[in-house]
């Protein structure tokens, strides 16, 4: 593993069995991505496919071929997997080792690296670092530029173990979601081609796609997912299923929420399924819980070492506020609070302060999420990450779609909140502006192109346009693709060019 970490043979995002890689980080990846698909309105095929039994259906040859790839020798890799080949194997539990045992019936080898052992997560990762470097190879994936800097971003495969998302998205934003179903049909073609040579299978019923697109609401003048129903709704994605016949996988809505790594996601933002799941976890705990007989001293530490794990995981993605953290804990509180001595319905304000200030000590949620927040953000910025780089870019486009000359982060949320796209960052920055904490980075700033010149979003605030006004200025703005008044004046900056007034963008003069 060092040496393929050292020769950079893992792909990025190839997060399962790494140090320093966790699921909550590719799970974030995941939705950061997607808000780079909402911030650019591009059209996109998004594959989230389990592998069967992967560890377990590796073809041998296939792994000492991508094994010697990653610097190990053939008298290491051959020793081995003649013992596995050849191995007598016996079922192991807590009750012991079984008395039957089972070996090949002929002289074909059993498959796969096998169950426990310690070998099989680099296994898995050679094999699939090559499936992945081949989608790559093939032109399939997610590209683009960073709105001011124009640094590269890509993103190929996500993959957690057996779990993996897939994605084909359109080369510009002139490809629609009909114009994309042919590649999205050939990049799904060709990974499950590569599962299955590899000794693998795609299993259909725990698998599903989504096709995004976007459309313009003229009505209220914003930009909106496309239905299932609108968007190429004769179009059936289709890959070979665990036997080799031809399935089609499940087309969900954008705001149809299916758990992954943990996490309840989908591209368009649905804090209901999240917080379903949350109150199903506290309530069944409490109902485990309440049958049992515990010292009065041990309930509270037992929230915090329990249930509270469960509930912290996927802060991260979460973006929940405070009144709905505390109907989540409420069924964990209304059974925990009398079995430690206290009345169920004292005071939460006591209930989760600390014990320093005479509370009971029980951490609220909300700011467990805030905290998390935080983490992720300074922790991938400042590390150089790929979950980093998703981040920069995303701060990038919010900041050009709002045209400021202050990063999203830093500017005032009821001001410029209505320019800016519905994400993840956007919720965190609303987030951080109810409890008046803002965080500053060091990124580029739409640049000026002359001495007076200003940006027409910091004036038309200056000149305190109504909001309803600003969002229609701004929406002029973007699609004319202009930011400053030297944009839309003549070169001595004393008229408006007669194509501004028209309302006709002028390629030829600036690109942004």
């Amino acid at each position: 593993m060092q040496f393929a970490k050292a020769h950079s043979l893992i792909p990025d995002r190839q997060c399962g069995s790494r140090k320093r890689h966790q699921a909550i980080d590719l799970a974030l990846s995941k939705q950061l991505v997607w808000d780079l698909l909402i911030l650019q309105r591009r059209a996109a095929g998004w594959i989230s496919n389990d592998a069967k039994s992967c560890f377990d259906r590796v073809v041998h040859w296939v792994a000492i071929v991508t094994m010697l790839r990653f610097g190990l020798t053939w008298r290491v890799l051959s020793s081995m997997f003649n013992m596995l080949s050849s191995a007598t194997h016996r079922v192991r539990t807590g009750f012991g080792d079984s008395k039957r045992s089972f070996r090949p019936p002929s002289a074909v080898p059993f498959q796969g690296c096998g169950q426990g052992n310690g070998a099989g997560p680099p296994i898995w990762i050679s094999v699939s670092s090559v499936l992945i470097t081949m989608m790559e190879a093939m032109g399939y994936g997610f590209e683009c530029l960073s709105a001011l800097e124009s640094q590269l971003v890509t993103a190929q495969c996500f993959c957690f173990v057996d779990n993996t998302d897939v994605i084909e998205a359109g080369d510009t934003v002139h490809h629609s979601g009909e114009d994309i179903c042919a590649s999205v049909q050939a990049a799904a073609t060709l990974w499950s081609g590569g599962i299955r040579a590899t000794g693998g299978a795609i299993n259909p019923e725990k698998s599903f796609w989504w096709l995004i697109d976007f459309e313009w609401d003229a009505c209220n003048g914003q930009w909106r997912f496309r239905r299932k129903c609108s968007a190429a709704p004769e179009f059936d994605l289709k890959i070979p299923g665990l036997y080799g016949d031809i399935e089609p996988l499940c087309c969900l809505e954008p705001d149809d929420s299916e758990r992954t790594l943990g996490v309840m996601l989908s591209p368009l933002e649905n804090h209901k399924a999240q917080e379903a799941q949350l109150v199903s976890k506290a309530k069944a705990w409490a109902e485990q819980l309440l049958p049992h007989l515990l010292h009065k001293y041990d309930v509270l530490p037992l929230i915090r070492t329990t249930i509270m794990k469960k509930l912290e995981y996927p802060m991260a993605l979460t973006t929940l506020n405070a009144q709905q953290w505390q109907e989540i804990m409420s069924p964990v509180l209304q059974v925990c609070l009398p079995k430690s001595g206290v009345c169920r319905n004292f005071p939460r304000s006591v209930v989760f302060a600390p014990v320093d200030y005479q509370g009971l000590g029980v951490p609220h949620p909300f700011g467990k999420q805030v905290y998390k927040h935080l983490e992720m953000i300074l922790r991938h910025m400042s590390g150089g990450t790929k979950t980093g780089a998703y981040m920069d870019a995303n701060l990038q486009a919010h900041q050009l779609e709002t045209g400021t000359s202050f990063g999203l982060l830093q500017q005032d949320y009821q001001n410029t909140s209505i320019l800016a796209s519905d994400t993840w960052l956007k919720r965190v920055w609303k987030e951080l502006e109810s409890l008046d904490m803002y965080m500053a980075f060091d990124s580029p700033a739409l640049s000026l192109r002359c001495h007076h010149d200003a940006l027409l979003i910091d004036l038309f605030m200056d000149l305190e346009v109504d909001q309803d006004d600003l969002l229609w200025l701004n929406w002029c703005r973007m699609f004319l693709q202009v930011a400053t008044v030297s944009d839309i004046t003549t070169a001595d900056g004393r008229y408006i060019r007669q194509c501004i007034w028209n309302g006709f963008r002028d390629d030829t003069y600036r690109t942004l």
